[in-house]
This record gives structure tokens, sequence and C-alpha cells, in this order.
């Protein structure tokens, strides 16, 4: 599970490992789709 998030993370984009370098906007974003993706996994292992 945590190798998803992994690879969901690096496919988005790396700046939330490393210092967002697009500007805070495009942190922000990411953050955005990663707490997504970790809402949708908690939901798929909880049906």
């Amino acid at each position: 599970m945590f190798a998803i998030i992994t690879a969901g993370t690096v496919r988005n984009g790396r700046r939330l490992i490393l210092p967002p370098k697009g500007g805070d906007g495009m942190g922000i974003y990411d953050l955005y789709v990663f707490l997504i993706l970790l809402i949708t996994l908690i939901l798929i292992i909880k049906s």
C-alpha cells in the first residue's frame, strides 16, 4: 500500500518530497492530489 502511495506521489510530481520549484500554487495542487489519492485508498480498503 505504501508503494502505491509513493508511486502516485512520484507520478503527480516530486514537490511533496522535494521543496517546490514551481511556486506554492503547484505545491498546494500536488498536496490536494496526494490527499485525494489517500482518501481513495482508504475508501477502497474499507469497502
